[in-house]
């Protein structure tokens, strides 16, 4: 019960309230178990609670709740918004070595960290070693490879990665579209970049 109420306060952006039912559950003396940990971890996350995070990954110690691969994919969703892609590669190590099967959104955010710093090169390795882990590329992972190269200016390499998703019959993202009609714009394409326009406006 209090886990869907954490869950349900996240979802309407109320993030004290989900913290709130967090902590009157622990008074009650009530253990969350691995997803309930994972939900109010999530809404730490998203708003950037770091300190209530070190508590609730302090709490799971102590009460020796074994993390669950939700949890390990809210954690490196954080550090990728951050652009700490040695912390991703961390939180992936650790899940290793409990034992847990990275789940592929763990991957998505190491492709994603490295986009945001700059090195499409890392972000290839990254894809690499999500496929290398049993997994396939999904949109959110053709996402981030995008976005490496249209930030590091690389356009004809952005290209062949949306062409490569295209071609993996996945649907492309609204940040993905966005991504490539403003790079198209930057660099005078300006077919190319209507072309997108028309992409959004049907997504």
């Amino acid at each position: 019960v209090y886990t869907v109420l954490i869950k349900a306060y996240g979802a309407m952006g109320n993030s004290e309230k989900a913290k709130k039912t967090w902590l009157d559950m622990r008074a009650e003396g009530i253990v969350g178990d691995a997803m309930c940990y994972a939900s109010i971890m999530h809404v730490a996350a998203l708003n950037r609670d770091e300190d209530f995070c070190d508590e609730l990954m302090a709490d799971m110690r102590q009460t020796r709740v074994r993390p669950s691969p939700q949890l390990y994919a809210t954690l490196t969703g954080v550090a990728a918004r951050e652009g700490n892609a040695d912390k991703v590669e961390e939180i992936i190590q650790a899940a290793k070595k409990r034992g847990i099967r990275v789940p592929i959104e763990c991957f998505n955010s190491l492709i994603a960290a490295h986009a945001r710093a700059d090195r499409p090169d890392l972000a290839i390795k990254a894809a690499e070693k999500l496929e290398s882990a049993g997994h396939e590329l999904d949109s959110v992972s053709y996402e981030g490879l995008v976005m490496a190269f249209a930030w590091a200016r690389d356009v004809e390499e952005a290209e062949r990665m949306f062409e490569r998703l295209e071609e993996s019959g996945l649907r492309p993202t609204l940040p993905t579209l966005n991504t490539l009609m403003a790079t198209y714009a930057r660099v005078g394409k300006m077919e190319r970049a209507l072309e997108m326009v028309e992409s959004i406006t049907s997504y």
